[in-house]
């Protein structure tokens, strides 16, 4: 699962934090990764693509490399986590559970750069436990160093996951 602000970071400049997005993603096609892609996903990924990221999924359809997730939402999932969190946290966590529920139903893999929102995941794991399977990578910390975590087989290791 990769979120759509990694998307719209990717680009062809220098900048660090572009630079960084672009590598992770030329790593994925690289070593023939596959981007899980569901509507809400790829809509989001629309309205926030960059060029060299709108190529990039290009190359990657073109080379089989998207899985399409058609899984429903999960009500009752939804419901646990927001439930779990203080008021101020609970938008934060609406505004991606639609990664949540595909990393479950998938890999367990989320790449994103928003550390408020995996800190805000990790928080409600200690009730919802079904967080606690997944992985969280931001591709622009390098102590996620997240393009040798993808070389090394993209394990859900225990610094990763999301728990508290």
């Amino acid at each position: 699962m990769i979120d759509a602000d990694v998307a719209g970071s990717a680009g062809e400049s220098e900048h660090p934090t572009s630079s960084a997005c672009r590598g992770f993603l030329e790593a994925i096609l690289e070593l023939g990764n596959y981007v899980v892609m569901t509507k809400e996903i790829f809509d989001e990924w629309r309205q926030h693509r960059s060029n060299y990221s709108s190529k990039w999924l290009t190359r990657m359809f073109g080379r089989r490399q998207v899985y399409t997730d058609t899984t429903e939402h999960d009500d009752s999932l939804r419901q646990r986590i927001v439930d779990s969190l203080p008021g101020n946290r609970r938008a934060v966590a609406r505004k991606d559970l639609h990664l949540i529920e595909a990393a479950l139903a998938t890999d367990r893999l989320v790449a994103s750069r928003d550390e408020h929102a995996r800190e805000v995941f990790r928080h409600a794991s200690a009730v919802v436990r079904e967080l606690t399977s997944i992985a969280w990578v931001n591709p622009t910390l390098s102590v996620d160093a997240a393009v040798e975590w993808l070389r090394s087989g993209a394990k859900a290791d225990a610094r990763r996951r999301l728990s508290t």
